[in-house]
């Protein structure tokens, strides 16, 4: 569904159905919902995100160390993309422990969503691209993810309690206050339109390092208490999360041309370290058309 305000589909939260990994079963519910703590979530892109970050899991150990390539499912923008896992010793690779495995399934997750944005920004997906609630709905769906494929139950199960309760931690809104906060930002962060056109989103999240900070609406229902979610850093060891894997996404000639217009200086191939370099160029394109408070929280 676009990110506008007349064609959004909003979802109550006692309504999200059994999840369902990868959509199989297509029981589970989406849309959009807003939280007190956490502003506003994608359901859908939560979803996705946490498939993504159990399915790293559960291959975490094979992969780790083991100087092979894997590739995954291609998206516009890109010729190709890979995650590569260079060579670790044993004895390095034992002294990681869980939580440290948590951590770099979620980092390589969360690279891999940056890498949708990034593949949305000059097509016609661009009023989408970086919106206000994807950084959030995608980093949070990466820890439910780790967090539901470390849990007792199956897999579908699992998320779908975790999600519940996650939910009502953040303060979730029903049907009637989401559209009242959403409404409140109307003309502020989306345009109302018909259509999903590039200029109608005026906000846009552009966190790569540090914290993911909710975008939260002044609404009388809420108190300001916003939730922050890390992106992984540092691991119980010192090492950054980057130095056990590394993005290997080939770009588009026109995406990769375009970035460079903006002075992005990227070659054919970009990774994970690179996306701060990206996102300062992403921004300036974002600032010619919505000015500097494109990204600010105001």
């Amino acid at each position: 569904f676009t990110k506008t305000f007349k064609l959004t589909q909003y979802v109550r939260p006692s309504e999200l159905g059994l999840h369902s990994f990868y959509r199989q079963n297509r029981g589970d519910r989406v849309g959009m919902l807003y939280t007190c703590g956490g502003g506003f979530i994608d359901i859908s892109h939560l979803r996705d995100n946490a498939d993504w970050s159990a399915h790293i899991f559960y291959n975490i150990n094979r992969w780790l160390g083991s100087g092979k390539e894997e590739e995954t499912k291609n998206e516009s923008g890109f010729k190709k993309r890979l995650v590569f896992f260079p060579k670790v010793s044993e004895e390095e690779l034992a002294g990681l422990t869980v939580e440290d495995k948590e951590q770099i399934s979620v980092s390589i997750g969360f690279s891999m969503a940056l890498l949708h944005e990034l593949g949305t920004v000059f097509n016609l997906q661009a009023a989408s691209a970086f919106s206000v609630e994807d950084a959030y709905s995608n980093l949070l769906g990466q820890y439910l993810g780790i967090k539901a494929a470390r849990g007792p139950l199956p897999f579908n199960a699992e998320m779908t309690e975790v999600l519940q309760s996650t939910l009502a931690d953040l303060g979730a809104q029903d049907k009637r206050e989401t559209q009242l906060a959403h409404k409140t930002v109307q003309n502020k962060w989306w345009k109302g339109s018909l259509f999903g056109r590039y200029k109608s989103v005026l906000k846009r999240d552009l966190t790569v390092e540090g914290n993911v900070v909710p975008f939260l609406v002044p609404v009388p229902f809420c108190k300001p208490a916003p939730v922050y979610l890390p992106i992984p850093g540092l691991l119980s060891n010192g090492r950054h999360v980057n130095d056990y894997y590394e993005i290997r996404a080939v770009l588009d000639d026109g995406v990769r041309e375009n970035l460079n217009k903006l002075g992005a200086n990227v070659g054919k191939s970009v990774s994970q370290k690179d996306f701060p370099q990206i996102v300062r160029a992403v921004r300036q394109k974002l600032v010619r058309s919505f000015g500097e408070s494109v990204d600010k929280r105001d």
